[in-house]
């Protein structure tokens, strides 16, 4: 007879051969037969394994190597559907005598089509489409001869396959590979094929299911105490009275909580939903044993939920036709929501047992007494009141609320009071907190563990509380603290060995610094951006926010535009203006803007000019022959594209008459590059030194960058002792450190994101008393006050992230194994595949040497070294990384060739210096202004109008009316009298 597969002959005799085989053994063996079929679907992935040159491991499980392919998107969502079923279906019949006939022909009408895919992605017939394969059912005779030939001859081919490397110039290019699995169109399942991967879906999520032999209309099955059943073919009664079934109910014990009616892929199952799973919910035929939940029938709804889906998993262009579709029919208001994936028995149970009115009567009832009690959380107001906003937000019925509070204004604080009475009150059984750092679920786990709130007790001695080594919550875990990154690979990128939460697993998620996902105003190296980028991790940051069926509640203190896009508009607002006015916060100065010749004027070469380059590469000096066109540069490309060291000696000398280098205050440099900062280092010892006011210290100064030994030492020497009191750098204290003794912030770069800008400035808002800190400076010789003072009109620089080798092993060494171990290798081998030909441009004299000197032994070249490392076992890579990771960390910052900087000797000097009113730059025209303002608006303003008729009735509230009117006018509380130096 014809094969199924004997369009894979050519190219892919070993699969067409177990193909037949499983052909063979259909009707004479099934359990055979699946098992081939899973033996195909195995062959097939390793094969793309050789041919896409991913490095594998004999110890490698098949989930790993689906896993990979998922990583690095060689296969779209309907094909590994297909190979994750023939895998698992494969994994019963291997273990136990497991199939029928049915199951395997519906099994073996899948291996076809992954067939005809794989043909035409991988096969050399460029012509070849595999919508033109069909199915067709093999014939019911004896094969037996047949197939004891096909299985010698696959056992030969099976041993040459591990030797075998594919003859690329034969097939498609990788990118050619790449667009077309993602050009193709969808495969169609039928409706029994849909059923197989559904069954995978429930069981995942927890049910016993098997659409053959968990089957009412085939095999009578019932309901048992004890288990949690999604039966087949349960009876129901069609609303035109006749017999019909329902694909699947879903009983806990033997009482009846679901309905479940499945379509074929490409079906509109919100149709489904409202017309055959509320029908058969309708007509539920009630067996002997079998029970309804407390309350049924709901309506005329005998179970309280009801399903529908075809096994598409849920794409937003297309929700009537994708996802799961859900309605709780206990109530006739309740509209229907799409999920992405099924509720577990326990979910269910959680979601029945769950009072919804009663929790919110009880939240609005709460007293917030322990909030604002010294013997409780001591809560300021604006805490409470963002509390009480979430609050009532949650209870309108609103499923996202957004919480914008400022930097140092107690976030961590307001989450804690905002779980404690979300649990209290039972609104939600299980809340999930998500960080994205460790260090930040570390900090989370300790204020949850020590800060007393009620009685004396903390959160953790109330409830059971997971923190970040606890992978799973249990049935009495109340909060759970996890990564964002954690819960990508355990939601999207789920092995076998570790269980996949469920949808409903928690029914609160409270995001901390919502506003992350990327890397602010960083320059990108092309390797990084060819691993990640801002579309990458935003998508798969939002896909585990809507994974599960849970409210959120998000904070921050710089929201980004995608901030908003996720959780909407914030439902309560307090901002680093109010904390000032409030006291909780110290004001700036006006900022002192800084304007040198050269920073007004540019940097210009007449044609005809000599110029200096520095080239970076051979870290020599340079004479260019005489240009050919004029050379232009402004003030954004000042330390980047050309070095120029009179202007930053020019605004040096200028800012040590203004900064002490004593202390008590501390002062924070803000440079372009590491070599910048090198230099500002520099210039700053020597106009201190030739200044001649202060005794200098060599600790005085520092450079605070990744690039220095023992970093964090050097911060907390800075942020804890008096030396240094001036600290020089590029990115690293830009975010998260608290500092509150840092008093002067100078920006000599360009700041592109008004995210990053806000956080910056953020360094040295905090209170000091300790020094009698009342306001901060801000000295800009970039001009950034003028280009992000407007924040609102500015939408953030949203780049991609950035992530060095020496930043890769820093993640998996400090974390446990397992859960960085396969992304950390592969990333590390990637970076090195993309490096190759600048590493190998060294030349292999200079690679061998430093690999001699870095790791004790020497190696050939890259090359080898690649492979080297690919080959390394999965017992063995944590301890051969850490002895490579100096050697890989030098391979890393080998550097692209670079642009050659020019350096400018144009003279320079600072022209003036002067503190930035708004829109006025001197202090006499901010005053007439100020007068002019309150002239024209004293009718129109209610509080000047109050203080001007009335000032014995005017109170505190309409004061920060009138001061936050002011500001945002540009009239600031405390302005002094400013200064301006020529």
């Amino acid at each position: 007879m014809q094969t199924n597969f004997e369009f894979l002959k050519k190219d892919w005799e070993l699969l067409a051969k177990i193909g037949e085989m499983a052909e063979y053994t259909l009707y004479k063996d099934p359990n055979t037969s699946i098992m081939k079929i899973r033996q195909f679907g195995e062959e097939l992935v390793k094969i793309m394994f050789k041919v896409e040159h991913i490095s594998d491991s004999q110890k490698n499980m098949a989930s790993d190597r689906l896993l990979a392919l998922k990583k690095y998107e060689l296969i779209p969502e309907d094909i590994e559907k297909i190979l994750t079923t023939l895998r698992k279906k494969g994994n019963k019949a291997v273990h136990g005598i497991y199939g029928d006939e049915e199951t395997a022909e519906t099994l073996l009408s899948m291996a076809v089509k992954v067939a005809a895919w794989f043909q035409e992605v991988y096969g050399s017939d460029l012509s070849f489409t595999s919508e033109e394969i069909i199915y067709q059912k093999p014939k019911n005779i004896d094969y037996q001869e047949a197939y004891e030939s096909l299985v010698k001859r696959s056992e030969e081919m099976n041993q040459q396959l591990e030797e075998w490397i594919p003859k690329t110039p034969s097939l498609r290019s990788r990118e050619e590979r790449r667009q077309l699995i993602y050009q193709k169109k969808r495969i169609e399942f039928t409706e029994a094929e849909t059923r197989e991967i559904i069954d995978h879906q429930l069981k995942e999520a927890g049910w016993e299911v098997n659409t053959h032999s968990f089957n009412y209309k085939s095999h009578k099955t019932l309901p048992q105490k004890g288990k949690n059943m999604a039966i087949a073919e349960w009876p129901c009664k069609k609303e035109d009275g006749k017999q019909g079934y329902a694909d699947y109910a879903l009983f806990c014990g033997e009482v009846l909580y679901g309905i479940l009616e499945t379509k074929r892929m490409g079906t509109d199952i919100a149709g489904a939903l409202q017309r055959d799973s509320r029908m058969y919910a309708k007509g539920f035929q009630r067996m002997e044993g079998v029970s309804l939940c407390e309350g049924a029938p709901f309506g005329e709804y005998k179970a309280p939920f009801l399903f529908s889906s075809n096994g598409r998993a849920y794409n937003k262009d297309l929700p009537e036709k994708s996802g799961i579709w859900f309605l709780d029919s206990r109530r006739e208001e309740n509209l229907p929501k799409t999920l992405r994936g099924f509720y577990s028995p326990r979910d269910l149970q959680e979601l029945f047992r769950k009072e919804e009115e009663k929790a919110n009567e009880t939240l609005k009832q709460e007293s917030i007494d322990y909030l604002l009690s010294k013997n409780g959380l001591g809560l300021r107001y604006y805490q409470v009141e963002a509390i009480q906003a979430v609050e009532e937000a949650l209870i309108s019925g609103k499923e996202k609320a957004l919480l914008t509070m400022a930097t140092g204004t107690g976030k961590t604080m307001t989450a804690l009071g905002l779980i404690y009475r979300l649990l209290k009150t039972k609104k939600y059984k299980r809340i999930l907190f998500v960080v994205d750092r460790s260090a930040l679920g570390i900090q989370a786990g300790e204020t949850f563990k020590n800060v007393k709130i009620e009685q004396q007790m903390t959160l953790k001695q109330i409830y059971d509380i997971k923190e970040l080594s606890d992978k799973h919550s249990e049935d009495d875990t109340k909060v759970h603290v996890a990564t964002v990154q954690g819960l990508i690979k355990r939601i999207l990128y789920n092995t076998e060995e570790e269980k996949k939460p469920s949808v409903g697993q928690y029914d609160c998620i409270i995001v901390d610094e919502a506003h992350r996902g990327y890397i602010l105003d960083k320059d990108m190296s092309e390797e990084e951006s060819y691993f990640h980028d801002e579309k990458d991790f935003q998508s798969k940051y939002r896909a585990v926010l809507e994974y599960f069926v849970a409210d959120k509640i998000a904070l921050t203190a710089t929201p980004a535009a995608h901030t908003y896009h996720i959780f909407g508009e914030p439902v309560y607002e307090y901002s680093y203006s109010q904390a000032v006015l409030d006291g909780y916060l110290v004001d700036a100065e006006p900022h002192y803007k800084i304007v040198t010749k050269l920073s007004s004027d540019g940097i210009h070469y007449a044609k005809g000019a000599e110029i200096k380059l520095f080239d970076e590469e051979t870290q020599k000096v340079e004479v260019e022959e005489v240009l050919e066109d004029e050379l232009n540069f402004d003030i954004e490309q000042f330390n980047t594209n050309v070095i120029t060291e009179n202007f930053n000696r020019a605004v040096c000398s200028t800012l040590v008459e203004e900064i002490s280098p004593e202390g008590p205050e501390k002062t924070l440099f803000y440079a372009v590059t590491d070599e910048h900062a090198d230099m500002l280092v520099r210039i700053l010892r020597e106009e201190y030194e030739k200044q001649g006011l202060y005794s200098m210290n060599h600790d005085m100064i520092e450079k605070i960058t990744g690039s220095v030994k023992d970093v964090g030492k050097l911060i907390k020497k800075y942020k804890n002792e008096n030396y240094p009191t001036i600290a020089v750098t590029v990115d690293l204290l830009t975010t998260g450190v608290d500092i509150p003794k840092i008093s002067n912030l100078v920006f000599l770069r360009k700041v592109k994101s008004r995210i990053l800008y806000h956080q910056m400035l953020g360094r040295a808002t905090r209170r000091c008393d300790e020094i009698g800190k009342e306001c901060y400076r801000v000295f800009d010789a970039a001009e950034n006050y003028q280009d992000l003072k407007d924040f609102s009109d500015m939408k953030p620089v949203v780049v991609n992230p950035s992530l060095s080798i020496n930043d890769i092993l820093e993640q998996w060494f400090e974390v446990k194994e397992e859960e960085v171990r396969d992304w950390a290798v592969q990333q590390v081998i990637a970076k090195l595949q993309r490096k190759k030909k600048r590493i190998e441009d060294l030349g292999e004299e200079i690679f061998q040497r430093n690999a001699q000197n870095f790791r004790g032994e020497s190696m050939n070249n890259i090359e080898s070294y690649i492979q080297y490392l690919k080959e390394i076992s999965q017992e063995k890579q944590r301890e051969v990384f850490q002895k490579e990771e100096a050697f890989l960390v030098y391979l890393d910052t080998i550097p692209a060739k670079k642009k050659k900087k020019v350096i400018s000797e144009h003279e320079d000097e600072v022209l003036e210096m002067y503190q930035e009113f708004g829109d006025w730059k001197r202090p006499e025209d901010y005053l007439e202004g100020f007068r002019k303002y309150i002239q024209e608006n004293q009718e129109k303003i209610q509080a000047l109008k109050i203080l001007k008729e009335s000032p014995k009735g005017f109170r505190k509230k309409d004061l920060k009316e009138l001061i936050m009117i002011l500001n945002a006018e540009g009239y600031k509380e405390a302005i002094p009298g400013g200064n301006v130096k020529k």
